[in-house]
């Protein structure tokens, strides 16, 4: 993004390796979605019966976390603010805090 940034100012003159950096950036960004959606959202985040409440509070945690992710995600596709980028990294620390939590039991 800071590539993105740094080229814009001359974009007649940069042209070419602007589109390359912004569409690394979308690759990227898409890269994060797919994982997210594919992997995580369907293979490995099963939904919990409502009666075991730590097990519903955690689903709904993850669930909440991974669309956090991929609004954030989003984001890092529509803009150069790198403070969607960092959103999106504190997510997913986050969500590894989640996701693992019953591993360190």
């Amino acid at each position: 993004m800071k590539q993105i940034e740094l080229l814009s100012k001359d974009p007649g003159g940069n042209a070419n390796q602007l589109v390359r950096w912004i569409q690394n950036k979308e690759d990227h960004a898409q890269e994060i979605v797919e994982i997210i959606t594919a992997y995580f959202l369907q293979q490995r985040i099963a939904p919990v019966e409502t009666s075991d409440k730590n097990k519903g509070e955690a689903y709904v945690k993850q669930l909440t976390l991974c669309h956090k992710m991929l609004i954030a995600a989003m984001k890092t596709k529509q803009t150069t603010d790198l403070q969607h980028v960092q959103q999106l990294r504190s997510l997913c620390e986050e969500f590894k805090t989640t996701y693992f939590a019953n591993e360190k039991q």
